[in-house]
Parts: C-alpha cells; structure tokens; sequence
C-alpha cells in the first residue's frame, strides 16, 4: 500500500461518481492500481489504470511531486505537481496531496 496505508474516498468512475468502495475494493483495486478487468467500475477507455508517487523536493512549506500514469503495467505518462498547489487534473492533485500528507505524517513519525 502507498507508505505503509490504504486511502478512502470516492469514486470518480464515470456514472459511479460519490460511490464510497469498501475496504475489500479499496485495498485490491483503489489504493493498488491495475483494476481494470477487476472492478466493474472502472473504465475501459481509461488512460491509466495506475499511478506512482515520487516526493522529488520537500521544502518544509511545499513539496515537488513527481508522478508516473501506467496502463497495464507500462508507463503511459508522467509529470510533476506542486503540493499544495497546481498541476494535473482534480483526481491527480486529490491523490498527490493525499500522498503528500502521509508522507509527512510517516516523516514526522
């Protein structure tokens, strides 16, 4: 799981929108990546079926976040966000400041 945790929230699949997965869907599909074909919800048309975080730069106010999209294992593009701030479409920065904050969580720990 992403630094150690599993994450909720909503769903963003097209027509399932505000649909709140369990844990069981959380932890095989959501949190890991690579649901298509294992959750009925996801779309076909997907231009990613994962994502993967990197923090590049952490200056104690905002951090760089770089991030890679995979499609069937492959990577299918990439790109950085500055947390908190912009870059990448709402669903891309909602995730990056999720990973943001358990990676400072995990670091003040």
């Amino acid at each position: 799981m992403p630094l150690g945790g599993t994450f909720a929230g909503e769903c963003f699949a097209p027509g399932h929108e505000r649909w709140q997965p369990g844990e069981q869907l959380l932890r095989s599909c959501c949190n890991s990546g690579y649901a298509e074909g294992e959750c009925d919800r996801f779309p076909s048309d997907a231009e990613a079926d994962a994502v993967r975080f990197l923090i590049q730069e952490d200056d104690g106010r905002t951090m760089q976040i770089a991030y890679v999209l995979e499609r069937r294992h492959y990577p299918a593009g990439q790109g950085s966000i500055e947390s908190p701030g912009t870059g990448g479409g709402l669903l891309l920065r909602t995730q990056a400041e999720a990973y943001a904050r358990a990676y400072r969580e995990r670091q003040s720990a």
